[in-house]
């Protein structure tokens, strides 16, 4: 029969924090191994704190498995509890921190290329010249692994990508997927802006894989791009250049079309595109949150409201 841990008597003046976050973590990810890496100290100095937890509180708090850690009902009640308490402590360092045009900090985000070409230049612009002292650090590769093991600030991508994660969000813009094509392509081919399925399939396809994705996954219908792109302004360059068919923000396109030589495409008895929306969100981790980011996420979703 297993020793259950003896009780401690606990002073809350001599509560360690430091243990239920590293708890938290240890929870979060069923593994001594992966908040052993995000902290910087060894595996099995995690698993001496989580002991000390155990024994401060005279429960077990984890089972093993052969994949990692199984939390225990009393793990389950008491990360309920260590959570709310964490986002609190969190919310109170945010409140504490001082935050104003002459502060010195560093932004780390990732943000993947069509998500980067919808946010207006001039924010960023407008942003960095009003806080001079901020430097901005971009990633794009393992984006979600850095988000979740807090090693960048926030991500900007569609919702759907944060569905198995447990982030916070804050929207950023809500927008519609369509299909754009230039006068003079249509011209060229023998086409109307209104088409059959079969017309368009014949056609150049430009664009995003994920707008691909989503076109296929709204529609039903499977295309191959002739055309795939790593930017959004580079369906906007071939489309304006007669080089096929493109995929784009809604929003967007209607600020970036002011020649007018771009039209919106539709397929005859197919559901319409542009009533397939989709919301691009802030992601980020409510307690590793510093005022310098929140700053930067809130003007920026203040920005695009009147953009997008």
């Amino acid at each position: 029969m297993e020793k259950k841990p003896k009780q401690q008597r606990i002073n809350k003046d001599e509560i360690n924090w430091n243990l239920y976050r590293i708890f938290i973590d240890v929870y979060e990810e069923g593994s001594l191994t992966v908040p052993a890496k995000r902290i910087g100290i060894t595996r099995s100095a995690i698993a001496y704190h989580m002991r000390e937890l155990s024994n401060r509180l005279g429960v077990k708090l984890f089972d093993a498995n052969p994949y990692g850690l199984d939390p225990t009902n009393e793990a389950h009640n008491l990360y309920v509890k260590a959570k709310q308490a964490s986002k609190i402590l969190a919310e109170g360092e945010l409140a504490t921190q001082t935050f104003d045009q002459d502060s010195v900090a560093v932004i780390k985000m990732a943000m993947p290329s069509p998500v980067a070409a919808a946010i207006s230049r001039k924010f960023f612009k407008d942003f960095s010249q009003k806080y001079k002292n901020i430097k901005f650090e971009f990633f794009q590769k393992n984006s979600l692994e850095l988000l979740h093991h807090k090693k960048i600030d926030f991500m900007i991508e569609d919702e759907q990508i944060f569905k198995n994660y447990k982030f916070s969000f804050m929207e950023v813009f809500e927008s519609e997927l369509i299909l754009i094509a230039s006068k003079n392509f249509l011209k060229q081919n023998g086409l109307s802006e209104i088409m059959t399925k079969e017309q368009f399939l014949q056609q150049p396809i430009i664009g995003h894989k994920q707008f691909i994705d989503k076109f296929s996954d709204a529609t039903g219908i499977t295309i191959e791009p002739t055309i795939l792109v790593q930017m959004t302004s580079m369906v906007t360059d071939f489309v304006s250049s007669d080089m096929g068919i493109g995929l784009h923000f809604g929003g967007l396109f209607e600020k970036i079309n002011k020649d007018d030589n771009l039209v919106r495409i539709e397929i005859k008895d197919v559901p319409a595109t542009r009533s397939q929306k989709f919301k691009t969100v802030c992601a980020y981790n409510e307690d590793a949150l510093s005022k310098a980011s929140k700053t930067f996420m809130e003007q920026l979703v203040k920005s695009m409201s009147r953009n997008v």
